[in-house]
Formats: C-alpha cells, sequence, structure tokens
C-alpha cells in the first residue's frame, strides 16, 4: 500500500506535468514527446529489465534461507554488471539518435532522445538498490525515490519547457526530455544514500558462494527476461512506426472522410484538406497520434501504473513461497490480490467511459481524444490482471513460459494494428481494438499457465458475481448522476457523481462481503 501511495502521487505529478506540456508544445510537441520516451523505454528495457529482476529473485530466496553472504556478492556483481550496461545503452541512444528518430519518422525527435539518454545509466545503478530493497521487502526507499523524482519531473520540466519554448517546439520538448535525466539522478542518488545502512550491516556477513556460482545463477533468470524485454520493446517500436505510417497511408472515401472530419474538425483544421485529397497529411497523423498518446493514453496508464504497484511488491513474496515450498500460501495470496486488484480496476473502467469529456478537459482543456479513452476503458481490468500474472510466472521461475505469452500477445497486437488503423473508420481506434484482443489473448495464457504451473485456485464465481453485481449498481448511479449534473461545470459534474458512484459501488461491496478480512490480512503477512 506504501507504494501504491508512492505511485499514486508519482502519476499525479507526472499528470499534472502533462496538463501544462499540453499548452506548451501542443498535439505535434506531446508526438515527439512520446516517440522520445518509446525509444529510450525500448533501450532501458534492455538494460534493466533482467538483472534487477534476477537480483531481487536470487536475493529474496537466500534471504528466505538466511544466506546473507550469497546477497552481499550478489549487489556487488549485480551493480557492475549494471552499471557497464548502463554506459553502453547511454552510448547506443546518443550515438544513435538520429537513427532511431528517422525509424519513427519524426526527425525532430533526435534532440530529445540525445537529452534523455545519461538517463539509462542513472536508472540502471537506482535499479539495483530497488531490487535490493523489493528482497527486503521496504518499499519506502522506493517510495521516497519515485515521489522526489516525479516533483523534480514535474517543476524542471516544467520550467525548461516554458523556457525553451521561446525558440521552437523542438527544444521546449528537449527541456521536457533533460527534466527527466535529471530526476532520474537525484532519485539514484537517494536510493544510494538510504541503502547504507544495509551496505554496513552486509559487510559483517560470512563471505558466500563463489562469483561464478553467483554470476550463473543471476545471468540465468536475467538472460531470458531481458530477451523478453528486448522483444516487447522492439515490437513496441514497431507498433509506433506502423501506427505513424499507417495514418498517412489511410486512403479515405467521401463518406469516411466526412465522418472523420465532422468529429475531429472541430478541435483542428489540419484535416480540412482531407475531404479533397481523401488522404491523412504527415502533420495530421502527428496530430492524431499525438491526441491518442498525450491525452489518452496518459489518462489511461495512470491507474495501471499505480496498481503495477502489486505486481512489485508480490515478487519477494511469490519467490519465497516457491523457495519453501509453500504453494498453499502463495495461492492465498496470489488470490487475494487479483481480487483486489479487480475490485480497484473495474470502478476506474466505468469513470474513464462514463466521464472521459469531463476528465480530458478538467486535465487538458482538451476533449478531442475523448473516443479514445472511451474505447480504452474495457481494457483496463484485462490489462491490470495480465501484468500482474505475468509477474508471478517470472518470479516463479516460469520464465521461458512468461517470454512466449509475452511475445504472443505483441505479435498479434502488431498484426492487429497493421490491419485495422488502415480501415478508415478505425484508424488510430485500431491500435485500441489490437490491443484489447491481445491482451486479452495475453490474459487467458497466463491464467492458464498460473494454474497448471503454481497450482493457483482463482476467485470463485460468487466473487466474480458480486463483484459485477457492486460494478452494475455503480453503472447505474453513474449514468443517473451524469443526466442529472450534465449541466454543472466539468468538475463538479465529475466530483459530484464519481463520489456518489464510488460511494454505493464500496457500500455494495461491503454488504456482499466481496473480499473479506482475513483475505486482507494475508496480504499484511
Amino acid at each position: 500500500m506504501i507504494l501504491v501511495f508512492a505511485n499514486f502521487v508519482s502519476k499525479i505529478l507526472g499528470a499534472i506535468l502533462k496538463i501544462p506540456l499540453t499548452y506548451i508544445l501542443g498535439e505535434e510537441g506531446m508526438a515527439i514527446y512520446h516517440t522520445t520516451f518509446n525509444v529510450y523505454i525500448t533501450v532501458l528495457l534492455f538494460v534493466s529489465s533482467g538483472i534487477p529482476f534476477a537480483l531481487s529473485k536470487y536475493a529474496s530466496s537466500q534471504l528466505a534461507l538466511g544466506n546473507y553472504g550469497n546477497i552481499k556478492k550478489a549487489a556487488k556483481i549485480s551493480l557492475v554488471y549494471m552499471t557497464i550496461l548502463g554506459f553502453i545503452g547511454w552510448g547506443v541512444l546518443f550515438f544513435g539518435a538520429r537513427f532511431f528518430a528517422l525509424s519513427m519518422k519524426d526527425i525532430k525527435a533526435v534532440i530529445p532522445i540525445c537529452a534523455i539518454s545519461p538517463s539509462i545509466l542513472f536508472v540502471a545503478v537506482g535499479c539495483v538498490y530497488k531490487s535490493m530493497f523489493e528482497a527486503y521487502s521496504n518499499t519506502i526507499p522506493t517510495a521516497i525515490s519515485q515521489v522526489s523524482e516525479a516533483f523534480i519531473k514535474l517543476v524542471l520540466g516544467y520550467f525548461f519547457a516554458v523556457w525553451l519554448s521561446a525558440f521552437s517546439i523542438t527544444y521546449a520538448t528537449s527541456g521536457a526530455i533533460l527534466a527527466i535525466t535529471i530526476g532520474e539522478l537525484i532519485a539514484t542518488a537517494i536510493l544510494w544514500a538510504l541503502f547504507i545502512p544495509y551496505s554496513r550491516e552486509l559487510k559483517s556477513c560470512k563471505k558466500g558462494d563463489t562469483v561464478a556460482n553467483i554470476s550463473k545463477a543471476i545471468l540465468s533468470v536475467a538472460f531470458p527476461m531481458t530477451l523478453t524485454s528486448v522483444a516487447t520493446g522492439c515490437f513496441s517500436l514497431l507498433e509506433t512506426s506502423i501506427i505513424r505510417n499507417k495514418l498517412t497511408g489511410i486512403v479515405f472515401s467521401t463518406t469516411s472522410a466526412n465522418n472523420f472530419i465532422a468529429y475531429y474538425g472541430q478541435f483542428t483544421d489540419l484535416f480540412s484538406s482531407l475531404h479533397k485529397t481523401l488522404k491523412m497529411s504527415p502533420e495530421g497523423a502527428r496530430w492524431l497520434y499525438g491526441a491518442f498518446s498525450g491525452y489518452a493514453a496518459t489518462v489511461f496508464n495512470l491507474p495501471i501504473g499505480v496498481l503495477a504497484s502489486f505486481g512489485v511488491t508480490i515478487l519477494p513474496v511469490v519467490t519465497k513461497c516457491t523457495a519453501l515450498n509453500n504453494y498453499e500460501k502463495l495461492s492465498q495470496v496470489v488470490s487475494s490480490v487479483i481480487k483486489l486488484m479487480m475490485l480497484l480496476s473495474l470502478p476506474c473502467s466505468v469513470l474513464f467511459y462514463q466521464f472521459s469529456d469531463e476528465i480530458l478537459y478538467i486535465l487538458f482543456k482538451n476533449t478531442a481524444s475523448s473516443v479514445m479513452l472511451k474505447a480504452m476503458a474495457p481494457l483496463l481490468p484485462i490489462i491490470v490482471i495480465s501484468n500482474l500474472l505475468s509477474a508471478v510466472l517470472y518470479a516463479s521461475g516460469n520464465i521461458s513460459r512468461a517470454f512466449f505469452n509475452d511475445i504472443v500477445a505483441s505479435v498479434i497486437k502488431t498484426v492487429f494494428s497493421f490491419v485495422l488503423i488502415s480501415i478508415p473508420k478505425y484508424n488510430i481506434l485500431g491500435v485500441v481494438i489490437s490491443s484489447f484482443i491481445a491482451n486479452t489473448v495475453l490474459l487467458v495464457l497466463n491464467a492458464v499457465a498460473v494454474k497448471r504451473t503454481l497450482k493457483i485456485q482463482f476467485p470463485q464465481s460468487s466473487f466474480t458475481a458480486k463483484a459485477l453485481a457492486s460494478l452494475f449498481s455503480m453503472s447505474i448511479i453513474c449514468q443517473m448522476m451524469h443526466c442529472m449534473t450534465k449541466d454543472y461545470t466539468p468538475f463538479l459534474c465529475l466530483l459530484i457523481s464519481a463520489l456518489i458512484s464510488m460511494s454505493v459501488y464500496l457500500i455494495t461491496c461491503c454488504m456482499l462481503g466481496t473480499i473479506s478480512k482475513k483475505e486482507l490480512r494475508t496480504l499484511q503477512s
């Protein structure tokens, strides 16, 4: 819950930054911003996905067995590996900036990519300390670093963007990106400082296993994890490239062009000539992608980022239960977390669907992506649960199965995006539809794998019925309140409707006994 709260604060601070950024950068600048970030994340996944996870898993198991000497040596080995990888990632991003920008069909992203490249090193080093804190189930240092990083990015990002906007959108975007680099540097420094007491304690431990054996144990987990992340990241980059190319390749009919202009024409004049050319311009494609990634996806990813904390904090629990062969405890914990995440994600999904206009207007004074957010809303619980099950598979050592499932989902998403975006009536919504199909398949594959390999019992049908009954009552109240308050300001409409409908949801959950106190105590232990 500490990490959930910290993530919530971090995401709120991030959203607060995005609001003025959208005014300063516009759709064009936000498209450059997210193109840069997609390239950064792909390289970062290659550097930081394998060894930190393997270290956390290894340290958790050794902690359960009382082998503190191995933990000390594993931390030192991982720090050396991650520092080397961090410098390599920094160089790849900095010297390959032009290549990545051209691959994404956005030459304006060169300078922002260079500005964010040092972050790779800082995150790589910081991940080692985070992994050690995770192994000890101490979430406070990670929470402090996350909130500090978000606050620094907020203040400096806004300052740099305003200052450099006088020169060009590219420089303004680069300034906002540079704030990320500075934020990561300070967050890593905080983690290092907070780990000093642990370092002193570990110095007195007996010598552990050999460097070769510990390296083998870490790399045997890290390599397939890295392979998974690189493959997933490459598919993400490929999808971004497909989106940008396919949008400009759409051939509209007169009817579909008029329908498109009827909706998006009220927000921009970039599509005013569409009924004549029947093809979308590169500027129009950048605007549409910016509206999707900068507005709808930003709001949609807020609860996903917050709830992802459960996937992080459950990792040492799964590892320890697996090391001690305590599968009964493992099943209880995973089942309880699934229930809790469903109960938290379902109402968010309803609010996104019912109040997409109000949410986007309050945050960005722009409702251009309302239809996108509304279409994404049903995806929320599917992504949250499938991500959790992926974390369980990785933490329990079923890495090859998790890798296979992720690759299958990525291929499905890429193929469907390639096909659906070209259809005029879907355009950017083709990404949402392909995500829905791919994540549903991933959820099914992960659920089958977890049940077969770990014998985990999923929530019974009675829980699902109670959760859906609570959600149904909330949906009815949402619609009623929306009709009654639609003439109010967007903020009052959302505030009154959300408070009343969420209260009804919570009361219904309590009355039906959707989740018990015993299950919540299971999570505490």
